[in-house]
C-alpha cells in the first residue's frame, strides 16, 4: 500500500513558506529540499535541520509566544543538535502567534520521522519562489483535495485558512446524501467527505470520536450533521472528554433531540444549531436530554419533548438556549435538502449564511468578498466588457440580479449577458455618480449602502423601463444584497425608492391626491390627505447629512 504523507510544503502558512526562502540563497533552495526528500533518515534529519538552522540564522529559534508548546520545543531542540551539539536558546517575540510556532514544529517533525528509502517531492516547491526552475514534480490530486489546496495556496485568492487541510464531515442517517448541499460546501474550499449513520449505535460513535485521528498540529475538522444523526453528535460532543478532540465547529440541522439548553459546550469548538418550527397546525417538537444531578452525582438521562417556539426578533434567535440556536418560521425538518420535498429556498440559504459563517471561524478563515464585488461594479458601472462582468459571476447555483421596485433583471449567465449588453450597459448615462455610504460584509454576502445621482438623459431600463429621457436631476439611496457562492457573486437584491424617482423626473405629483383620500373641506385633521407622503431628493440628501433636513416635516402635529 502506498504511503501517503498527511504534510505538503504548500500546506504551510504563506509567512513560513517565504521565510524559508528568502533568508536562502537562491541556489540552495531547491537543493535543500531535493537532497532532504528520499535519503536515509541520518542525512534526512541532518540536512532538514541545518536548513532550518541556516533559515532562522544561527542558534537561536524564533518563538513568538511565551509559551512554546513542550513538544515543539524538544522535536527542534532534538534535530537542531544534529549539528555539532548547536547550542539552542529561545528568544520570545512580543507579538503571540503560537499557530506559526506549531507550523514550523510540524514541517520538522514529520520530516524527521520520514520512513527511510521513503521518496516524497512536495508540490510546487517553487511557488514562492523567485526562479522557479524545473526542479519540481507535479502531484496529482483528486477533484476534491485539489480545489481545496488551489484555495489554500492561491496568494491573491479570495479565502484563506489557517488549518492546513480544511476537512468537513457531513453525516445524515441515509446512505446516500444531497449532492447540492456536499457541492456546495465544496465549491467554498472544504475537503468533504460523507459519513452515513447507518444503525447508529456504538459504532457510529466510535466512528465520530476516531475523526480527528491522525491529524497533526494545527488539523482541524467541522461537521455538519442531519436529523437523527445531528441528535448525535450533539450528545456525543457534549460530554467533557472530547473538549481535547480536532473538530473546531459542529452544525446541527433539524436535531431530533437537543441537549439541555442550559448546557455549555466547550469553547474549545463552536455549535449551531437550526431548528423547523413546523407547518400552522402541525408544530415542530424537539426532544431535550436531561441529566438531573442531585449533590454532583448525576441521575438517569430523561428525554422531554418540547414544542419548537418562535424565538426572539425576526431572526429566531433562542434565548433561553445557552448555546446558539435558531428555529425557521413555517418550514419542517429536511428544509435545507435539496432533494426533499420540504426543502425550502428561503430557509435554507439563512440557515447556510449561520453554518458557513460557523465553520469558517471554527477553522479561523479569512474570507475577502470585497475584491470580487467591487470588480462587478467597476464593470457595471464603469465598465463596457460584458464578459468581465460575467467572469465575477458564479456558473452554479443559477446567478441572478433583481432590481425590486421595478422588477427587471436577469436569472442565469444568457439572460444576465444579454441583460446587460443590450439594456444596462449602454443604457448608463455619463452624469452617473456612486458613493458608498455602509459596507457590512458577512460569510457569503456583502450589504452595500450607495448615494446615487445621476441626469436622466437616456433611457435606462433598470431604473425607469419604458421611460423616455426627462433630462431631470436624480438623488437617491440604493441597497443592494449581495449573496456569494465559491468565492464569486451568486445574487444581488437592489432596493430604493421609486415613489421618489417617479416625483424627481416628473412623473408623479404628491399633490395628486386620489379623490377618496382627499381631506375635504370640514374634515378634521388626519381624516384626510392634502398631499402624498412622498419625498424627492432631500431624502437621499438627508441620508448623507442627518442634519440638511427637518426630521417629521410630513407629521402634521409633530
Amino acid at each position: 500500500m502506498a504511503y501517503t504523507p498527511p504534510f505538503r510544503f504548500l500546506d504551510l502558512p504563506k509567512e513560513l513558506r517565504l521565510m524559508v526562502y528568502e533568508r536562502l540563497p537562491v541556489k540552495t533552495t531547491h537543493h535543500y529540499f531535493r537532497c532532504s526528500f528520499g535519503l536515509d533518515s541520518a542525512r534526512l534529519v541532518q540536512n532538514t535541520a541545518k536548513l532550518v538552522h541556516d533559515t532562522f540564522m544561527g542558534c537561536a529559534i524564533l518563538s513568538t509566544c511565551r509559551q512554546i508548546h513542550c513538544e515543539a520545543k524538544f522535536i527542534i531542540r532534538r534535530i537542531l543538535r544534529r549539528i555539532n551539539n548547536a547550542p539552542i536558546r529561545f528568544i520570545t517575540l512580543p507579538n503571540p502567534n503560537q499557530w506559526f510556532m506549531e507550523h514550523l514544529a510540524y514541517i520538522i517533525s514529520y520530516i524527521s520521522v520520514l520512513p527511510i528509502g521513503q521518496k516524497w517531492t512536495p508540490i510546487s516547491v517553487a511557488y514562492a519562489h523567485r526562479d522557479s526552475g524545473n526542479d519540481c514534480v507535479a502531484h496529482n490530486d483528486d477533484d476534491n483535495d485539489h480545489m481545496a489546496q488551489q484555495f489554500l495556496a492561491d496568494r491573491n485568492g479570495w479565502l484563506s485558512f489557517r488549518s492546513s487541510t480544511p476537512m468537513l464531515y457531513i453525516t445524515s442517517e441515509d446512505q446516500e446524501f444531497d449532492i447540492e448541499t456536499m457541492k456546495a460546501w465544496r465549491d467554498e474550499g472544504f475537503i468533504v467527505e460523507y459519513i452515513p449513520m447507518g444503525k447508529g449505535g456504538k459504532q457510529y460513535v466510535q466512528t465520530l470520536y476516531k475523526l480527528g485521528d491522525g491529524m497533526g498540529i494545527g488539523e482541524r475538522y467541522a461537521i455538519v450533521a442531519f436529523g437523527d444523526a445531528a441528535a448525535v453528535c450533539l450528545d456525543v460532543f457534549s460530554e467533557p472528554k472530547t473538549a481535547t478532540s480536532k473538530l473546531c465547529s459542529l452544525i446541527a440541522y433539524y436535531p431530533t433531540s437537543i441537549p439541555d439548553t442550559r448546557h455549555r459546550f466547550t469553547s474549545s469548538f463552536r455549535v449551531l444549531v437550526h431548528l423547523p418550527e413546523g407547518l400552522p397546525g402541525n408544530e415542530s417538537t424537539v426532544g431535550v436530554v436531561r441529566r438531573p444531578e442531585v449533590l454532583g452525582i448525576q441521575g438517569k438521562r430523561k428525554t422531554v419533548q418540547k414544542r419548537v417556539t418562535p424565538g426572539i426578533g425576526a431572526g429566531g434567535l433562542q434565548d433561553k438556549i445557552v448555546y446558539p440556536c435558531f428555529t425557521y418560521e413555517g418550514v419542517e425538518a429536511g428544509f435545507a435538502e435539496h432533494d426533499l420535498d420540504e426543502y425550502d429556498a428561503v430557509a435554507d440559504a439563512l440557515a447556510w449564511s449561520r453554518s458557513l459563517s460557523t465553520v469558517r471561524k471554527g477553522f479561523s478563515a479569512e474570507v475577502d468578498l470585497e475584491r470580487v464585488w467591487e470588480e462587478n461594479e467597476e464593470q457595471k458601472y464603469r465598465g463596457k466588457s460584458v464578459d468581465k462582468l460575467l467572469d465575477t459571476y458564479t456558473k452554479a447555483p443559477t446567478p441572478f440580479i433583481n432590481f425590486t421596485p421595478t422588477m427587471t433583471g436577469a436569472s442565469g449567465l444568457p439572460d444576465l449577458k444579454r441583460f446587460y449588453r443590450d439594456y444596462f450597459l449602454k443604457t448608463s448615462p455619463p452624469s452617473l455618480h456612486m458613493r458608498l455610504i455602509s459596507r457590512t460584509t458577512g460569510a457569503d454576502r456583502v450589504v452595500d449602502e450607495l448615494y446615487i445621482n445621476f441626469k436622466h438623459t437616456c433611457q435606462m431600463h433598470w431604473i425607469l423601463p419604458g421611460v423616455p429621457p426627462t433630462n431631470q436631476k436624480v438623488e437617491i439611496v440604493v441597497v443592494s444584497i449581495v449573496g456569494f457562492r465559491a468565492g464569486k457573486v451568486w445574487s444581488e437584491r437592489v432596493y430604493w425608492d421609486q415613489a421618489s424617482v417617479l416625483f424627481q423626473v416628473g412623473l408623479l405629483d404628491p399633490e395628486e391626491v386620489p379623490e377618496q383620500f382627499k381631506r375635504k373641506e370640514g374634515d378634521d385633521e388626519g381624516d384626510g390627505l392634502e398631499m402624498l407622503p412622498v419625498s424627492g431628493s432631500e431624502a437621499a440628501r438627508k441620508v448623507m447629512d442627518v442634519e440638511s433636513e427637518e426630521f417629521n416635516d410630513m407629521i402634521d402635529d409633530w
